[in-house]
């Protein structure tokens, strides 16, 4: 089944390779089959980790992600402390630029964010809506958090703070991230993921051993060779950044 809320470990196999940062962002087959674009973003800059997820009901869910992916990249005063903060300043700008109507907003900015920003003492990870964090450990041994709240596909998205109440049937008193933190004394490397990575665990043993240890020691070229093969099992647009 799919992997529940709390953490999955994968430990190391003898002779590794270093960890190294990558950014991997696969389309579904669902989206392929229906002809729809990839949704999911994922960027790394400055220090920060950053992983949306657009929702697949939104028609122009792929131009919100990007748009706001972009917005956030060039915000070099983010830090672990105003994370928040900026997504509602940048989100307020755009929306407000664009001249967003709510019908706009339902099908251009209902995307999960999650980010994972470095610091000297520790990793530091937001998110509002469902996904994965991804924390390889001091021991080399990386462990999959589940941060889905039992969301049943319909997860809270920060731009329901721009819209009036009436208009929503759930998260009418409005969104707020989540923390964890994650020390540098227990932790070498953190990132985050899209819901997408559910579909792994509908792989062989061997595929799924193959795609986590490929991600343990940062190789996007096997990651991708495993997705490839395993396409049509994978229906949900895949993004991790580590």
């Amino acid at each position: 089944g799919r992997p529940q809320p709390g953490a999955l470990l994968y430990r190391k196999r003898c002779f590794i390779l270093a960890q190294k940062p990558i950014v991997v962002s696969k389309i579904g087959y669902e989206h392929t089959f229906a002809g729809t674009n990839r949704q999911d973003v994922g960027i790394m800059f400055d220090k920060v980790k950053l992983c949306l997820d657009g929702c697949s009901s939104g028609n122009y869910s792929e131009i919100g992600t990007g748009l706001f992916a972009q917005a956030l990249a060039k915000r070099h005063d983010i830090t672990a402390a105003n994370f928040d903060h900026v997504v509602y300043e940048e989100m307020h700008r755009l929306i407000k630029g664009l001249r967003f109507t709510p019908n706009d907003l339902f099908h251009n900015f209902c995307f999960t964010i999650l980010a994972a920003i470095e610091t000297d003492e520790e990793f530091v990870v937001y998110y509002c809506g469902d996904g994965y964090i991804f924390a390889i450990n001091d021991t080399d041994n990386m462990e999959v958090i589940s941060v889905d709240r039992g969301y049943n596909n319909t997860p809270p998205y920060f731009v329901y703070n721009f819209i009036a109440p009436e208009l929503l049937t759930d998260y009418k008193d409005g969104v707020r991230f989540e923390v964890k933190r994650f020390s540098k004394e227990s932790y070498v490397n953190v990132g985050v993921g899209s819901d997408g990575y559910n579909y792994i665990s509908d792989l062989s043993v061997s595929e799924q051993d193959l795609f986590n240890e490929a991600l343990r020691q940062g190789r996007p070229g096997r990651i991708g060779q495993v997705i490839n093969r395993n396409s049509q099992s994978i229906k949900d647009d895949i993004t991790i950044v580590l």
